[in-house]
């Protein structure tokens, strides 16, 4: 019973510490307006990188592409 308490709780200090730099910068009223999926995408990005789009809108000064 306590290891499975000690892992449950291991991580919770950390987590606290990232919970109030969050909240440092974005109210927690502001936090509930967002899913979590949201949240995740304004804070990760969308996951994906669009390279073709990064091809179209790079200029190269005094280099090529390859």
């Amino acid at each position: 019973m306590h290891y499975r308490q000690y892992r449950i709780n291991e991580f919770h200090r950390q987590i606290e510490f990232i919970r109030q730099g969050l909240y440092s910068v974005v109210p927690w009223a502001y936090m509930t307006l967002f899913t979590a999926h949201e949240l995740e995408e304004a804070v990760c990005g969308k996951g994906y990188i669009d390279i073709e789009m990064l091809k179209r809108h790079t200029r190269y000064k005094n280099d090529s592409a390859s």
